[in-house]
């Protein structure tokens, strides 16, 4: 596989999870169906609240605030991160190429 080959499938690769993630994560901020918080009773008789909207509706209200906490982390700082490896690749392999070489 030749040199700029290898770069368009890294490249495609990282935008089409970058896109995934992204809607994944977008779901999780915006959902907002669903009846609200109510309690729940655990099989050892504890109570539970349960968050009750959106794609968190079936956890906990404390583990649905990280869950949502997580998404916004996954869209502000991860995915422009992961957008920022291909255009570093490229970077590397015109600062690594003689200006002699045959491209």
């Amino acid at each position: 596989m030749g040199h700029i080959k290898r770069q368009r499938a890294i490249t495609t690769l990282v935008v089409v999870i970058a896109v995934a993630a992204t809607a994944a994560a977008i779901t999780g901020i915006v959902s907002a169906g669903g009846p609200g918080p109510r309690i729940h009773e655990t099989f050892r008789g504890t109570e539970v609240t349960l968050y009750g909207r959106g794609i968190y509706r079936h956890m906990s209200a404390d583990v649905a605030i990280q869950g949502i906490a997580q998404d916004v982390v996954t869209v502000a700082i991860a995915v422009p991160l992961l957008l920022l490896g291909p255009v570093y690749l490229v970077f590397l392999s015109l600062m690594m190429t003689p200006p002699w070489w045959p491209s």
